[in-house]
């Protein structure tokens, strides 16, 4: 998997020829993905770092994936281009196999996923405050380390955060909470970990990097390797 970009000013991943969140512009995915040709997209919610530009990518003759939740809420009806998927379901997307999950998030019908081709199982998690399932035999995970829980506390008591975005951010997932997920799981087969979706203000990538690496002893990157 490439990661495109990686943040709240806009997410986007290709793999193979799928392209994973859709929130910057097709000139651009194409520019950052060489303009190696995408086949397909698969949304996990509606946020517009995520799904801005979902219309745009089906203008182009590229089927979109995303929950029924995710298009009512981007306002995006009936359309040939468009293909509700849901938690629960398993789907064969080019040469890939991918599971959709249920994630936790503030959205309408959010999804994580996990993408399957013979012996490659990869875990892909953002906007997802807590993994309910163990997923063993990953080979790559892709996984929201969105905040410390520490200097958030610390950066809310400085008056740095506004109440209101208190809620949204805890709507993601704490390097903590990464943490624990990820040294409960088997990672004899994992050959990297990416960090994804890190807030410019409540993380420090290179330490966040540093402290999963130490902990899981798997070659740990930020969302832009």
């Amino acid at each position: 998997m490439r990661v495109l970009a990686s943040g709240s000013s806009g997410n986007a991943y290709v793999l193979d020829n799928i392209l994973i969140e859709c929130g910057i512009s097709y000139d651009r995915i194409l520019k950052l993905n060489n303009y190696k040709k995408i086949k397909y997209c698969i949304g996990s919610h509606s946020h517009g770092d995520h799904f801005k530009y979902a219309r745009e990518i089906m203008s182009k003759g590229i089927r979109v994936y995303a929950s029924a939740g995710t298009f009512r809420q981007a306002g995006i009806g009936k359309n040939y281009f468009a293909s509700s998927v849901r938690a629960g379901g398993v789907y064969e997307i080019g040469d890939w196999t991918v599971e959709c999950y249920e994630a936790e998030h503030d959205a309408d019908e959010p999804l994580y996923f996990v993408f399957e081709k013979e012996n490659e199982m990869i875990l892909f998690s953002t906007d997802n405050a807590f993994i309910h399932e163990r997923h063993e035999g990953l080979t790559e995970i892709y996984l929201e380390a969105n905040y410390d829980e520490e200097l958030l506390e610390q950066n809310i008591g400085a008056g740095l955060v506004p109440d209101a975005r208190t809620q949204a951010i805890l709507g993601h997932m704490s390097l903590q909470t990464a943490e624990n997920y990820l040294c409960s799981l088997d990672l004899s087969k994992c050959r990297k970990i990416t960090l994804l979706h890190l807030s410019n203000r409540n993380s420090h990538e290179a330490e966040f990097i540093k402290h999963i690496e130490k902990k899981t002893g798997i070659p740990t990157y930020g969302g832009l390797e």
